[in-house]
């Protein structure tokens, strides 16, 4: 039975099964990345719901405060080399989705990393690095309904490697190359929206994590089937 990566193995966890007792949404990786619900959701629940089967979930409606934030010390333990996006989805608008920015844009120095989900029929993961070239890792073709729920994976490395429900998707650079990621410490990363720019995400988030390390194939199917049994 093939073993993937756990909450212990992440940069962050985002489950979205409780709040911490400030009302955080509660990282359950090891570096405690809780996250900070804005405006846009209100308490009790602070923005966290659950499906019949009991998972939790975060909607993301694209109005102004509907995100949260990361602490700055992400910037400490953020990946600079070869990571792991983990996100599962659903309720996706026909738009690009901002899932998640660390990404400087207001310097204009493009440090940090930005992740967009893409429906236009192709899907895209975008990686900002510390270079003017703005590389790009693009996955070949649609691989998920705007409507369901999908389990997207991407891996970036010199080549990028990517899964959506456990199927493997071509991926290559459409511009610039694989870099040395630059962090900047004093942006607060960004989970539903760009870090400036007042572009959110729509649609609901049962999952998302980073990992500083590449899945295997085995790796990537295990959790895709172990996630999609849960929602």
């Amino acid at each position: 039975m093939a073993i993937f990566p756990g909450p212990q193995d992440s940069v962050f966890w985002h489950d979205f099964e409780s709040l911490t007792d400030n009302n955080l949404w509660k990282d359950q990786g090891p570096h405690s990345l809780h996250a900070t619900p804005q405006a846009g959701f209100s308490s009790p629940a602070y923005g966290l719901s659950r499906t019949p089967k009991g998972k939790g979930y975060a909607t993301f409606t694209g109005a102004a405060n509907c995100y949260a934030t990361l602490p700055t010390r992400f910037n400490d333990v953020a990946p600079t080399s070869f990571c792991t996006f983990v996100a599962v989805v659903s309720n996706l608008s026909d738009k690009n989705h901002r899932v998640f920015s660390s990404w400087n844009e207001a310097a204009g120095n493009y440090r940090g990393f930005h992740y967009i989900l893409a429906q236009t029929g192709a899907s895209f993961v975008y990686q900002f690095k510390g270079d003017a070239t703005l590389p790009v890792n693009i996955t070949s073709a649609a691989v998920w309904s705007i409507a369901n729920t999908s389990v997207v994976v991407h891996s970036l490395n010199a080549t990028g490697a990517a899964w959506t429900n456990r199927n493997g998707v071509p991926t290559s650079w459409a511009a610039g190359a694989f870099g040395t990621a630059v962090h900047d410490a004093a942006v607060s990363p960004c989970i539903g929206k760009l870090v400036v720019t007042p572009d959110y995400l729509v649609g609901r988030l049962y999952l998302f994590a980073l990992f500083p390390f590449v899945f295997t194939d085995a790796e990537a199917k295990a959790m895709s089937d172990w996630l999609r049994d849960r929602i």
